[in-house]
């Protein structure tokens, strides 16, 4: 009986054990199974620290979103015997549902290339073509950190483009009829190096606007894009100095024939100069020489000198007499008649008022002076000429017949005034 009961025992630790199946639940020699149950089949077999479960139709899971670090399990090939494995560079936050990991690439073959993402510097890269459909910005700073090739040192500043080399290049408006690269007010653009050039490739590139150019160097002809078509400056900002080179001239009319042209010794003007009369506010203005000046030969030329106004005629220099309005002297006063203001003097008398008149110099030779005197009635007046610089013929009486004239004239050598002609009474 012993034998018996024990023999049981025996049998039950030996054999398949099971509850609760439809199937059948097997066991033995490093493997179980459960086979033909409502729920699928399941086999594990193996031993020690390796397990194989085949035929797992599905596994329940639960909805977890509290964890904020979770780490996926992956296997390092596409099918066989595998353990799972984990890595700290590919998680996942199941509180917001962000996937992470230090890069995303595409497959060799998969594409024409791939984007990588890397938080380790924030760069934004492609290896060959990125097209995106939109970019949105938001935000009043949004903005795009640019940086072109590996140098990353470069890019100091947020939303600034650098390039790293002479070829590479950023295209604008290719393919489209207008496009603007916009700045920010007061913003500065600087090209790197001393000789960058901002090239135009065709005949129809205009600059609009206010435009602001520092100190710029023009390698060639500045041309309007139709004949009197510009003005340089405005009516409030004008050009402050125009500076030529050495025979620099200034071209005026269509055909080019009016200019002027400059040289070490003045201007040359190729046609006549004509002042309009505004309100009499307009004239030529000659500023006088010291004196001295050498008439040059073969010149012919008008100037002042010493003042007087002189000709200069193949070398030879004449004194041009120049006439003027009459000045009108102070009767019964000593005074001198100043010769290099005007060669017309008047003098209106009253009774009985004598006077001495002088000159204030010797004037140039040829120069001529003429006084009219006009008589007052009643007493005579007895004129006097200074006989310092001045030979007359004597004394001048005037008679006491009102609105009488009297005319007498001078004419100087350069050094002395002699006395040319005076007239008898005249009405």
């Amino acid at each position: 009986m012993k034998k018996l009961i024990v023999l049981f025992i025996c049998l039950l630790i030996a054999s398949p054990m099971y509850a609760g199946f439809s199937g059948g639940f097997s066991g033995g020699g490093g493997g179980t199974g459960v086979t033909d149950g409502d729920k699928g089949d399941v086999t594990v077999s193996g031993s020690g620290a390796t397990y194989t479960v085949d035929n797992a139709a599905a596994v329940t899971a639960a909805d977890e979103a509290a964890d904020t670090t979770c780490f996926p399990l992956f296997v390092t090939a596409a099918t066989g015997a595998l353990g799972p494995k984990t890595n700290a560079g590919l998680y996942f936050n199941s509180a917001t549902g962000i996937l992470g990991a230090t890069g995303f690439k595409m497959a060799a073959g998969a594409g024409a290339g791939y984007v990588m993402i890397s938080d380790a510097d924030g760069n934004f890269a492609w290896s060959a073509t990125l097209s995106i459909s939109a970019l949105n910005m938001s935000g009043s700073t949004s903005s795009i950190p640019w940086l072109v090739n590996a140098n990353t040192a470069s890019n100091t500043a947020e939303g600034t483009a650098h390039w790293e080399s002479d070829t590479d290049l950023l295209t604008i408006g290719d393919g489209v009829t207008g496009i603007g690269l916009d700045f920010t007010a007061n913003s500065i653009y600087t090209f790197p190096a001393a000789t960058s050039t901002l090239a135009r490739t065709d005949a129809g590139q205009t600059f609009t606007g206010v435009n602001a150019f520092t100190a710029p160097t023009v390698a060639t002809s500045i041309a309007p894009a139709s004949a009197d078509g510009a003005t340089l400056g405005t009516d409030a900002a004008e050009f402050s100095d125009l500076y030529l080179a050495a025979g620099g001239v200034i071209y005026g009319e269509n055909d080019q024939a009016n200019s002027i042209t400059s040289s070490a010794t003045g201007w040359t003007f190729a046609k006549k100069i004509t002042i309009a009369d505004v309100a009499n506010d307009n004239y030529l203005r000659v500023t006088n020489n010291s004196g001295g000046r050498a008439p040059t030969a073969s010149v012919y030329e008008l100037y002042p000198d010493a003042g007087a106004w002189k000709a200069n005629a193949n070398g030879v220099e004449y004194n041009v007499p120049m006439a003027g309005a009459c000045t009108a002297l102070t009767p019964g006063a000593a005074v001198a008649l100043t010769v290099a203001t005007t060669n017309c003097y008047t003098d209106t008398v009253t009774d009985n008022e004598d006077q001495t008149i002088t000159f204030s110099g010797a004037g140039y030779a040829g120069q001529e002076i003429t006084i009219i005197f006009t008589t007052a009635g009643a007493g005579d007046e007895v004129i006097t000429f200074h006989a310092t610089l001045v030979s007359s013929t004597g004394t001048l009486t005037l008679g006491t017949d009102a609105g009488k004239f009297y005319t007498v004239r001078f004419i100087s050598n350069g050094t002395h005034w002699y006395e040319v002609s005076r007239t008898a009474v005249q009405t």
